[in-house]
C-alpha cells in the first residue's frame, strides 16, 4: 500500500512538471546543471549518515552508488533520471533490498554564492517502518569536473593497455579525482557503483 501511495507521489511529481512547464525555470536560484548534482553528498537518514555518489549523463539519466554505515542497512546503488528539480530513482541495497524514491534539488544561499541540498522521501519495498526522508549537503570536488566531449571509452586504469569498462556519453560530466601525468583522467561515479579512467583528450577539461 505504501509503496503503491509512494508511486503515485512520484507519478504526480511527474506529470505536475510536463503540465505546468516548470523544467525552463527554477525559482529560488539557477536551474541545477550537471555539475551541480554530480559527486559526492553527504547524507543523513533516521538511521545513520552516509555518502551518496551521483553521475548524471547527457540524456539526464543518473546513476549512483551509496557507502554502507552503522546503523544503515547496506551499500548500494541507485538508477534514475533527472526531471527539472526532481531526482526520481530506484535503489537496490547489496543486500538485495530495494525500492523508490525522490530527492528535491534545493538551491541554498552561501556566502560563495548558491548552493544546493537534496531533500526528499524514501521507501524500501517490504519495509514495516515509516518512510525515510533523506536529506544531504554537497560535498565540494576538490579537482573540479570533466565534461565528455563525444562518446569515450572508460577504462579500468590510466591507460589503453587496461580494460574498457564502459562508456561515458557525449555531453555526460563528473567529478574529477585525479590526473594521470600520461594524459589520463580518474573520475568519480562515472560507473554504476564506481570510479574509472578516461583519456583526457576527450574531456573539455581535467585539472
Amino acid at each position: 500500500m505504501r509503496k503503491h501511495i509512494l508511486r503515485v507521489v512520484l507519478g504526480l511529481i511527474m506529470l505536475g512538471v510536463f503540465a505546468f512547464g516548470i523544467l525552463s525555470s527554477y525559482a529560488g536560484g539557477p536551474e541545477p546543471a550537471a555539475t551541480d548534482i554530480a559527486g559526492t553528498w553527504a547524507m543523513s537518514t533516521r538511521t545513520a549518515p552516509f555518502q551518496l555518489s551521483l553521475f548524471i549523463d547527457g540524456t539526464n539519466h543518473v546513476a549512483g552508488s551509496f557507502t554502507a554505515s552503522p546503523g544503515f542497512v547496506s551499500a548500494g546503488t541507485l538508477h534514475g533520471r533527472l526531471v527539472s528539480k526532481y531526482i526520481v530513482f530506484t535503489l537496490i541495497q547489496a543486500n538485495g533490498a530495494h525500492g523508490d524514491g525522490v530527492l528535491e534539488i534545493i538551491p541554498t544561499r552561501t556566502t560563495a554564492g548558491f548552493g544546493y541540498q537534496l531533500v526528499g522521501p524514501v521507501k524500501l519495498d517490504g519495509d514495516s517502518r515509516p518512510i525515510d526522508n533523506w536529506s544531504s549537503t554537497k560535498k565540494l570536488s576538490a579537482h573540479g569536473f570533466a565534461t565528455a566531449k563525444n562518446d569515450v571509452d572508460i577504462y579500468n586504469g590510466p591507460g589503453g593497455n587496461f580494460r574498457v569498462v564502459g562508456m561515458m556519453r557525449r555531453g555526460a560530466t563528473a567529478p574529477v579525482i585525479e590526473h594521470h601525468p600520461d594524459g589520463w583522467c580518474k573520475l568519480q561515479g562515472v560507473l554504476s557503483g564506481g570510479d574509472g579512467w578516461v583519456a583526457d583528450d576527450h574531456l573539455s577539461a581535467c585539472r
